[in-house]
């Protein structure tokens, strides 16, 4: 799957010629029957660690092989398990630039899309701090979120809450998303560095999204 979602990044123009992190997060080995979530807390059995070892030998090997999609791509492994949101982190401390294309190893693009227009409007609005891209879970995005917030705060309230209107761009209509979703994104590298990790808005272990979304 990793393969296929590196490949899709070939349908954005330009994107081939950046610099590109493969986080492949830490575990702790499981020797004894443990109770709980083991794989959201880092536990792995010998198996399955042998298993990861071999999937990030594998990943290296179309790195060292030349495959299209691994180009100018490195593979960063964690010593430790950190989770996803403190893997981002890892992975935007070995990069300088001002944007960052955060992307889960099971979200491929499907068509290709004006990445460059997207990051000039970004850098035309500086309010414009992240751009995700449309999964079925942001497809009609704002009529769930009315659904579920007018039960605690009254059909007007909420279509009062939510009446930011979309705003057009060159090439493309961007809609307000009102809660971070860790899916695919185009961030500033800076409200990571800045705001979301100094702010505590991801616990160790955990999803971005499981934080701050509650409190947005």
């Amino acid at each position: 799957m990793l393969e296929q979602v590196m490949s899709s990044l070939l349908l954005l123009p330009g994107l081939e010629d950046c610099s590109k992190t493969i986080v492949c997060d830490g575990y702790k080995l499981q020797t004894a029957p443990r109770k709980g979530t083991m794989r959201k807390s880092g536990w792995v059995t010998p198996d399955k660690a042998e298993r990861y070892e071999q999937y990030k030998a594998a990943v290296q090997q179309l790195m060292d092989t030349g495959h299209p999609g691994f180009r100018n791509t490195q593979l960063l492994v964690l010593p430790q398990h950190t989770g996803c949101g403190y893997g981002v982190r890892a992975a935007l401390q070995q990069h300088t630039t001002p944007y960052a294309l955060v992307v889960q190893h099971d979200r491929m693009f499907v068509r290709g899309l004006p990445i460059a227009h997207v990051v000039a409007a970004m850098e035309a609005d500086l309010g414009l701090k992240y751009v995700g891209f449309m999964t079925t879970s942001t497809v009609n995005h704002r009529s769930k979120l009315l659904g579920r917030i007018s039960m605690s705060m009254g059909q007007k309230a909420a279509e009062h809450a939510l009446s930011v209107a979309p705003k057009p761009f060159d090439g493309f209509l961007l809609q307000p998303l009102y809660s971070w979703y860790d899916s695919t994104h185009l961030a500033r590298r800076d409200l990571y560095l800045g705001f979301i990790f100094p702010g505590r808005h991801c616990a160790k272990g955990g999803f971005i999204e499981d934080r701050l979304a509650q409190h947005q």
